[in-house]
């Protein structure tokens, strides 16, 4: 388990925690994404609140608390790390496929959220690679635990394993070896038989 300590405001002022590129003595500072969306947690309920979210590996969501917070705990910080911003404003950022949790607890211990948090990769982008590549394609993607499931049709059977060799390199992390079990290709070629190669 992982646990992020808010700053002071004087901290934060100063810039401490920012997650930007680089500090001001020039050193460089770790990179992260840009967040893209945004989830506002609204005061309520004598209870701390729960939310689920799905997110895509190197992206970012912003989680704006009603109230202060004081401790982030993350279940799996090898899926999910926190930048904290603001003792209101917290960026969940998604490092691997997987789930985890976060939880966050204001300085009297009282527990404000729940998070459930499962990491995937981003599938419609996989999708419009797929489309722009395999012409004439029709496709749809889905993945299962970091491993991809391709449905639809194509024109030629070498379309069907073009798609294959995609999404194959798709789900490879840079630097590794292509992961060939990792994709299920269930497409059809059209006017013929469904092909199934893996």
């Amino acid at each position: 388990m992982k646990l992020f300590r808010l700053l002071t405001i004087a901290a934060l002022a100063a810039g401490s925690c920012l997650p930007a590129a680089a500090d001001g003595d020039g050193k460089d500072r770790v990179a992260r994404p840009e967040p893209t969306q945004k989830l506002r947690i609204r005061a309520g309920g004598s209870g701390p609140q729960s939310h689920h979210l799905n997110l895509g590996i190197n992206k970012a969501v912003i989680i704006e608390l009603p109230e202060d917070a004081r401790d982030v705990l993350v279940s799996n910080p090898a899926v999910v790390d926190a930048v904290v911003r603001t003792p209101r404003q917290v960026y969940i950022v998604g490092m691997a496929a997987g789930p985890a949790n976060a939880f966050f607890f204001t300085a009297s211990g009282k527990q404000l959220l729940n998070l459930e948090i499962r990491v995937e990769r981003d599938m419609p982008e996989l999708k419009s690679i797929i489309e722009r590549n395999v012409k004439g394609s029709d496709v749809t993607v889905e993945t299962i635990n970091d491993n991809v499931v391709i449905n639809g049709s194509v024109k030629t059977p070498s379309d069907a394993e073009a798609a294959r060799q995609i999404a194959m390199r798709y789900v490879t992390d840079p630097g590794k070896a292509v992961r060939a079990d990792s994709v299920v290709n269930r497409v059809g070629i059209r006017g013929g038989d469904q092909v199934m190669v893996r």
